[in-house]
């Protein structure tokens, strides 16, 4: 849940603060610096991504967990990397929260034991990216992408049985189910296994004519997202452009209606934008044509 996701990334933070400060107390240098590199991937690979539609949402307990977050790590990077975190800590406009001018004038993060329940919550979602991880290969093994849904993932562990995060599980995996088997005679057969130590995790591959066609409906879903991604970054590209070549018809004083032939810079105009755009340009500029070239050229037709 989002809830868990926040307590959890806080936890990490006090955890990377208790191991910056004894580090740093014993002068233990790269033992301190190899601290951050591990919280910093938790919080975008994890953390940020699992929470991304909360954050466009704007979402006010996400933002400030992540800008909390940022602002407490530029000032654990300041005795390792000083101008690194000073640019942090301007870029986050700390000074206007502080008073203070710099991030080397404010105060280290505290060391504070962490508390049995944050303990229990690391615990946890250690062990649920371990499964998320672990069923990810099988999927990537059998050739199935994440974007086609699954009926059900089982988990199995030898030892003891472990709790994870099923709702993040199963977000992240795209299963519409999680099981927790104690014992693999449970299990149906022609299942998908991976392991990792002591933890299995065994997916159902089997794909329904429901499942298929959710499968299909994401995958048209992406498919139309990217095409109004890529339209909408080529129509930004096309008004920029277009913007260039009226400067230039202002610059050689042409009046409204003269038409002209256009040489555009190569380096910034893909060809697919020509064959795309190219008669939407023509007409925009009153151009006869526009060709790409080494550098932008605009030459007056009688």
């Amino acid at each position: 849940s989002p809830a868990v996701l926040d307590v959890w990334i806080l936890a990490r933070l006090q955890e990377t603060i208790n191991a910056m400060c004894e580090n740093l107390d014993k002068y233990l240098i790269m033992n301190a610096a190899k601290a951050l590199a591990p919280f910093a991937a938790d919080l975008s690979t994890w953390y940020i991504r699992r929470s991304r539609e909360r954050l466009k949402l704007g979402d006010l307990a996400a933002l400030g967990v992540l800008y909390y977050s940022f602002v407490i790590f530029s000032k654990l990077m300041a005795p390792i990397l000083p101008f690194l975190s000073e640019t942090f800590y301007s870029l986050l406009n700390v000074n206007q929260l502080s008073g203070l001018d710099s991030v080397h004038l404010d105060l280290y993060p505290e060391r504070i034991k962490l508390t049995a329940a944050q303990e229990e919550v690391l615990k946890v979602m250690t062990n649920t990216r371990r499964v998320v991880s672990l069923a990810l290969s099988v999927r990537d093994t059998a050739g199935i992408g994440v974007r086609q849904p699954l009926e059900t993932l089982f988990v199995l562990s030898k030892k003891e049985q472990i709790r994870i995060y099923d709702e993040l599980v199963k977000a992240d995996v795209n299963v519409k189910n999680v099981v927790m088997a104690s014992d693999a005679k449970e299990l149906p057969g022609g299942l998908a296994s991976a392991k990792d130590g002591d933890v299995f995790v065994h997916l159902d591959l089997t794909l329904s004519q429901e499942l298929k066609e959710a499968g299909a409906v994401r995958e048209l879903v992406r498919k139309i997202q990217d095409m109004r991604k890529r339209n909408g970054l080529g129509v930004g590209a096309v008004r920029e452009l277009v913007r260039k070549i009226q400067d230039m018809r202002k610059r050689n004083g042409l009046g409204v209606t003269q038409k002209v032939s256009v040489v555009v810079d190569g380096k910034d105009v893909p060809e697919k934008l020509l064959l795309t755009f190219g008669d939407v340009l023509k007409q925009k500029v009153l151009a006869t044509k526009i060709i790409r070239g080494d550098k932008y050229e605009l030459t007056p037709q009688d």
